[in-house]
Parts: structure tokens; C-alpha cells; sequence
């Protein structure tokens, strides 16, 4: 009852966000189109905002996950020095615009460890996070290194407000001003992050001098890494390249059947897909089917959102669809706010290609519509 809680929890807060991130983004380019950068600072507030409520349910569903060990956990090799340089380069926007420095010292250019990619990239970007958020002068350092033992380290060290270590077991993080007070959640996740791939985390911190935070990997977690290994180097989708263009420049453009009941989203992701395909909107179940059966020709691809209305769900009509040969191999892309593993799971099982959870990242969306696509 709690999963399904949490879950239906995230749903109602995903799909709004998804909305208001979106169109922000779209705006954003507008403006920068028309040479227009007045209202930059408003757009930035909006994405801030909008990425802390997504950060927030995250950390909330993972929090859930682990606390009922489903949590899955897949080790594989992880180049550390990339990962901390592209963390350290993700985050330094942030950085900048408070005024702060964000320094990156690799001590161990070779070094990687063997452990799952989800957990320990989750762990290391709270801990930047954090010591970005509560800092106000000054700067962060991100460092690799060995300690005296000779075990790998990263130690994530500012000159922020700081706070006493004994409040992180309580379950609350007391800076030295009450205003910074909160939850503490990130840094209760980011223990269980490192214990559930077997590294340990050690804090010094005391309210107004800053805190250092230290994540030790024991030595049967360390591997040497190897340039030709690519499965654990940190990929944004951002880098992916958007769909090719049809080799026939004079032929029709490609058709996506997107099955969304919300008209708000449908708009969104009308406006987000109409420069490369033609896009054609159903709002439930019955329409789908009859979209599909209107068509000279099968669509490129189908992106279906989970919680429809009409008495049938997204994973229901993919059956269906499925289930009939004129469309068996048309790709589906999956959206949807429940975050769960075991949600993807299901949607993998019904037959879907893709599941990307809301809101849906542009990049990522555009490469596996590319991917699925070819």
C-alpha cells in the first residue's frame, strides 16, 4: 500500500512539472532565437524550482525503493576521474552564478571501481549538490585520492554554513543559521546509496566552518581502468545525435501517434515533435485504435502515456496493439510519472520499446525516438 502510494504520489506531482519544465525550455529557445535575453533569470528560477520538486520525489522514491530491497543493483566498471570531471562540470553553472569556485583534483587519473553506476553517481552529485546549496563563499573542491591506507577516496570538501554531524542521525541537517535547516534526506540517501554498493562515507563538519565529506572504497572494489571500456562512462543524452532526416528529402515525413489523455501534455508534445514528424494526437484507448486503423501506412513510431483515461490503460492498449501483425514492430515509447523499477518492468513485458519517465528529458527523448527510429 505504501509503494502504491508513493507511487501514485509521484504521478500526480511528475506530470505537471513534465508541463512547466517543458515549455520553459521551449520558451527559452524562443527568446534566445529572437536575441532576447531579458527574461533569462526568470526562466533559470523556473528550471531551478522545477529540477529541486523532481529532486525532491526522487529521493523520496529511491528512499522507498530501498527500504523494501527493490532497489535493483547492476555493478559494473566505473571510470572515476571522468565521472568526477563530468559531475564537476555539470554543477559548475550552478557554482558560477553564486559566485562560487568548483575545483576538480584527480590524483588518480587511472583509478575506477566496480559497484552500480545509479547509486554511486546519485551519492557523489547530493554531496555536490549540497555543498553548493550551503555555501556562500568560498568554493567547493572535488578531490581523488588514496588515504593513508592507500584505499581510493573522493572527498567533497566547501566552506559553507556547515552543521553538526550528530543531527544527520536524527534525521535533520541544522545549519548554523535556522534558515538552512532541512530534511537531511539527501545525505540520509546518500549513506544508503553507499552502503548498498559497499563504499562507507565519513563527515567532518561543525556549524559556520564548513564540512568534508570523505566516500572510501574498500580495495575489492577497485579496478584499473581501461580506455577501450565504455559501459561506465558518464553518457547525457544531451550528446546523443537527434533522428536522420528521411534519405528521400521530397518524401512525406514520418508519423507519431502520440496517445496521451491530458491535453496540456498532448500540446507539449505536439510542439516538442512537429519540427521532424508529423504528429497525430489520440486521447484514449478507442481513438488510438481508430488512428491506427485510419492509416495508409503503420506510424514511425507510437509515444503512449501510461495512465489513460476511458477504462484502459497505456499497457492494456500496447497489448492490443501488439497483439495485432499490422503493427507489431512499430515501436513504443512509454512515458510515464511512476518511477518504479517494477513499473518499467511491466511496461517492457506489455511489449514497449522504451520507458522514459516524466518529465521526459528533450535530449533523451529525441535519442530514442533516433535510436528506434533507424
Amino acid at each position: 500500500m505504501r509503494d502504491e502510494f508513493v507511487s501514485r504520489a509521484a504521478y500526480a506531482i511528475r506530470s505537471p512539472v513534465n508541463i512547466i519544465l517543458g515549455y520553459s525550455e521551449l520558451i527559452a529557445q524562443r527568446l534566445l532565437a529572437l536575441g532576447d535575453d531579458s527574461q533569462q533569470p526568470y526562466i533559470d528560477g523556473i528550471r531551478r524550482s522545477g529540477r529541486q520538486i523532481l529532486s525532491a520525489i526522487s529521493r523520496i522514491l529511491d528512499y522507498a525503493s530501498i527500504e523494501q530491497g527493490t532497489l535493483r543493483i547492476s555493478p559494473e566498471r566505473i571510470h572515476l576521474a571522468g565521472l568526477l570531471e563530468k559531475l564537476a562540470q555539470d554543477y559548475r553553472v550552478l557554482a558560477v552564478s553564486k559566485k562560487l569556485g568548483l575545483i576538480c583534483e584527480i590524483e588518480e587519473p587511472g583509478a575506477g571501481v566496480e559497484c552500480d553506476s545509479y547509486c554511486l553517481t546519485a551519492a557523489l552529485s547530493n554531496l555536490i549538490d549540497n555543498a553548493i546549496k550551503f555555501t556562500h563563499r568560498g568554493g567547493v573542491v572535488v578531490k581523488l585520492h588514496r588515504d593513508g591506507q592507500g584505499l581510493l577516496c573522493v572527498e567533497v570538501r566547501d566552506t559553507g554554513v556547515g552543521f553538526d554531524p550528530r543531527a544527520l542521525e536524527r534525521g535533520a541537517q541544522a545549519g548554523a543559521n535556522p534558515g538552512y535547516q532541512q530534511s537531511g534526506l539527501g545525505l540520509i540517501l546518500t549513506r544508503k546509496y553507499l552502503e548498498l554498493i559497499g563504499a562507507s562515507m565519513a563527515i567532518a563538519s561543525s556549524p559556520g566552518k564548513g564540512s568534508a565529506f570523505t566516500v572510501t572504497f574498500p580495495a575489492r572494489l577497485e579496478v584499473r581502468w581501461q580506455p577501450s571500456c565504455h559501459n561506465g562512462e558518464p553518457v547525457s543524452p544531451h550528446e546523443a545525435a537527434a533522428p536522420a532526416a528521411p534519405a528521400n528529402a521530397h518524401a512525406a515525413r514520418p508519423v507519431v501517434l502520440v496517445v496521451e489523455d491530458q491535453a496540456d501534455q498532448a500540446l507539449f508534445m505536439r510542439t516538442l515533435l512537429q519540427r521532424s514528424f508529423d504528429v497525430v494526437v489520440a486521447a484514449d484507448a478507442a481513438e488510438a485504435l481508430h488512428r491506427l486503423t485510419a492509416m495508409r501506412e503503420s506510424p514511425a513510431l507510437i509515444v503512449m502515456d501510461i495512465g489513460l483515461g476511458g477504462g484502459e490503460d497505456g499497457l492494456t492498449l500496447t497489448r492490443r496493439i501488439r497483439a495485432d501483425r499490422r503493427w507489431r514492430q512499430v515501436p513504443i515509447v512509454v512515458t510515464s510519472a511512476h518511477a518504479f523499477e517494477h513499473d518499467r518492468e511491466r511496461a517492457l513485458e506489455a511489449g514497449c520499446s522504451a520507458y522514459l519517465t516524466k518529465p521526459i528529458d528533450r535530449g533523451e527523448l529525441i535519442a530514442t525516438i533516433g535510436r528506434l527510429t533507424k
